[in-house]
């Protein structure tokens, strides 16, 4: 929407007035960013966009507005609709202490994080600690990507014992060419293939999980089939939906398009930061369920990991006719997730469990009652 004629503040007045307005059960995310009388049309559009790139944290930009279903009907705190300045600060401080770096330590079995970092000290103590942590409970922990010697030299100034962790084949450091790039370049297929394959292995030695840290920064290179990472990392959360992997994919933002990385991003259920630590209240958690068949999803579901569900659910029915979705752990659904759970019954029988009151109004919006083979079970 373009406005002219208006301050910003008489501007964001408009879209202000644009929420109590829209439809029962609608939801939208909208930014407001002022010409600075200099940029082109394309520059300004593409600042807006930005705007909703997945900041510190990989969530909706300072601009952004967010609304939809919440406990109790009542939006999250942070969903406000704000200004973007002709020159937004890059860098928020979060308020939580970044000395001790707490930005992993909630990461959990299951869990698949986008981590956009931005300064090299602090990445090494992070993926120190969460090392640390993967080797006292036994999982088994793989670094891949850039001079892995490197980054076990790293392990080691933090107090990490690498040379008995490789010993006994609990920690393995690989380059990007001999784990993403197998072959030469970039192939999805092969790639979860070979991460299936590391899951047997590690099952076998007797892991009760796996904690991998990719280093995503060879994507940034001219790498055949790099254009194929967004799909992948959206489809290997089914991989990641079966509880068994606790993977951290760390993005270097100052050797990213911010587009291109807001792409990547919106394919990871969670998402943590320099000053942002993972936050599971605020992810999408998805886990497969066997009694009865189907997936539990708790958190939040939004633009920041819409695509993350979606791959779920595009994967729901692998190995049973119909499936049941337990939903009762969401606190946040905007309304095109909800839409994405009214299509899960388009392959086959859905019960979708646990609906709150607000998640039962954006699911009649889109004519829920009306999709045969779906179920929808209420708290």
């Amino acid at each position: 929407m373009i406005i002219s004629g208006l301050r910003a503040d008489e501007a964001l007045a408009v879209v202000s007035r644009l929420r109590p307005a829209t439809p029962r059960g609608q939801t939208f995310s909208a930014v407001l960013a002022e010409w600075d009388g200099q940029e082109t049309a394309d520059e300004l559009v593409r600042r807006a966009d930005e705007a909703l790139v997945p900041g510190e944290g990989g969530r909706p930009g300072p601009g952004a507005a967010r609304q939809g279903c919440h406990p109790r009907g009542v939006a999250p705190s942070h969903s406000v609709v704000g200004t973007v300045n002709p020159h937004p600060a890059t860098c928020h401080e979060m308020g939580r202490n970044v000395g001790g770096l707490p930005l992993l330590d909630k990461v959990a079995l299951g869990d698949h994080v986008c981590w956009t970092i931005d300064d090299d000290a602090t990445r090494m103590e992070a993926i120190a600690a969460f090392v640390r942590a993967g080797l006292l409970a036994r999982h088994k922990v793989i670094y891949s990507g850039d001079e892995p010697e490197a980054v076990l030299d790293g392990l080691e100034r933090h107090g990490v014992g690498t040379q008995a962790a490789l010993g006994e084949g609990s920690l393995r450091a690989v380059t990007a060419e001999s784990s993403y790039l197998a072959g030469g370049v970039f192939d999805p297929e092969i790639t979860m293939a070979l991460w299936r394959a590391e899951i047997a292995r590690a099952r076998a030695q007797g892991h009760p999980g796996i904690r991998v840290v990719g280093d995503m920064t060879w994507a940034s290179r001219q790498i055949p089939g790099a254009e194929h990472l967004a799909w992948y990392e959206a489809q290997v959360n089914t991989v990641f939906m079966e509880g068994y992997v606790a993977g951290v994919c760390a993005y270097d933002r100052r050797r990213f398009d911010p587009l291109r990385l807001r792409q990547l991003s919106f394919a990871h259920p969670g998402a943590a930061g320099t000053r942002a630590p993972f936050e599971p209240e605020s992810s999408l958690r998805a886990r497969r369920t066997r009694n009865p068949y189907g997936v539990r999803l708790t958190g939040e579901v939004d633009l920041s990991n819409r695509d993350a569900l979606r791959a779920v659910i595009d994967h729901l029915f692998e190995g049973e006719p119909a499936a049941t979705v337990e939903v009762s752990g969401l606190t946040f659904v905007d309304t095109a997730a909800a839409r994405i759970l009214v299509d899960a019954a388009a392959d086959g029988p859905v019960r979708l469990v646990g609906c709150s009151p607000p998640l039962r109004k954006l699911l009649a919006f889109h004519g829920a009652d009306r999709v045969a083979g779906l179920t929808v079970v209420y708290r």
